[in-house]
C-alpha cells in the first residue's frame, strides 16, 4: 500500500521541480534574523509558527552557513548540475534517492537546502520538515540566485 503513496509523492514533487513559483513570492518576515552577528546567528531558531521550515535569502543562507553550528547544507540536484557550481562543504543528495529515505541524519540536524532555482528545495524542505526534521531551511533562488549575489562558488 506504501507503493501508490510513493508515486504521488515523487509525481507532486517532479511538477514542483525547479519552478520560481509562489514559494519565491512568500513573505521572509517568519526567517529569523541573522544578520546581527555570530551571536544572533548562533542562536537563530525557527519561529513555532514555521513548524521546523523556512525559507531563506542567499544572504541569509551565507549568514547560516558562516555561524549556525552542525548546519548541514543539502544540494539536492543531480550530479550533472554541478558542473554549474556548488557551495563549499554542501553535500549532493539528489531529490530523487532523498525521497526514497536514503538520507541517514538526526532529526535535530539543522539543514540547508539548495537546488538549481528554488523549488526541488522548497519542497525537499517541507518534506523533511514533515518527517521530523527540526529546524530546514530552503534557499530561495537556488544556486541561481547565489549566483547573482555574488557569493562564492567551487566548480570541479
Amino acid at each position: 500500500m506504501r507503493k501508490p503513496i510513493v508515486v504521488v509523492c515523487l509525481l507532486v514533487f517532479f511538477f514542483a521541480g525547479c519552478s520560481k513559483g509562489e514559494q519565491q513570492k512568500q513573505s521572509q518576515s517568519s526567517v529569523p534574523s541573522v544578520e546581527a552577528g555570530p551571536a544572533a546567528a548562533q542562536a537563530a531558531t525557527l519561529p513555532p509558527e514555521a513548524h521546523g521550515f523556512a525559507t531563506v535569502t542567499p544572504q541569509q543562507a551565507q549568514q547560516l552557513i558562516e555561524h549556525k553550528k552542525g548546519l548541514v547544507i543539502l544540494d539536492v540536484r543531480t550530479p550533472q548540475e554541478l558542473v554549474n557550481g556548488f557551495i563549499d562543504g554542501s553535500h549532493n543528495v539528489p531529490l530523487w534517492p532523498m525521497m526514497k529515505g536514503e538520507l541517514n541524519l538526526p532529526k535535530d540536524t539543522p539543514l540547508l537546502v539548495i537546488c538549481a532555482v528554488g523549488g526541488r528545495s522548497y519542497a525537499a524542505g517541507q518534506a523533511l520538515a514533515k518527517w521530523g526534521f527540526q529546524e530546514v531551511y530552503s534557499m530561495s533562488g537556488g544556486i541561481d540566485a547565489w549566483k547573482q549575489a555574488g557569493l562564492p562558488l567551487k566548480y570541479n
